[in-house]
């Protein structure tokens, strides 16, 4: 499945249309994106976990040339998936532990 393909089936499922589904899916993207790329950790409940992952710098071997190269640090992206996901793909589940327990729309949080 691919990215128009998803957004076409994820806006027929909620009622949206495409062009809806779109904006909201570029949104969370970059939402993860972003939050990923400041080095922070982006939980999805049920579904799993993007970790950004820091390489440090490092001697390679380069296997054509036969040569040591220097590779330098980067930040990764991981991802982890939930348990919940990984029983559902694996059988060992059933689709009904990821539908909405509620329609209802949470009110604005409480500061403590």
């Amino acid at each position: 499945m691919n990215q128009t393909t998803m957004i076409e089936e994820a806006a027929r499922r909620a009622g949206l249309n495409r062009k809806q589904m779109r904006e909201a899916w570029i949104a969370i993207a970059n939402v993860i994106t972003e939050t990923v790329t400041n080095g922070e950790p982006v939980s999805i409940t049920n579904f799993g976990t993007f970790v950004p992952h820091d390489m440090p710098d490092r001697e390679a071997w380069n296997p054509r040339d036969q040569v040591h190269v220097h590779a330098p640090a980067v930040r990764l992206v991981r991802f982890k998936a939930s348990r919940t996901l990984q029983d559902i793909v694996a059988g060992r589940s059933d689709r009904s532990t990821l539908r909405k327990r509620s329609s209802r729309v949470p009110g604005p949080r409480k500061e403590g």
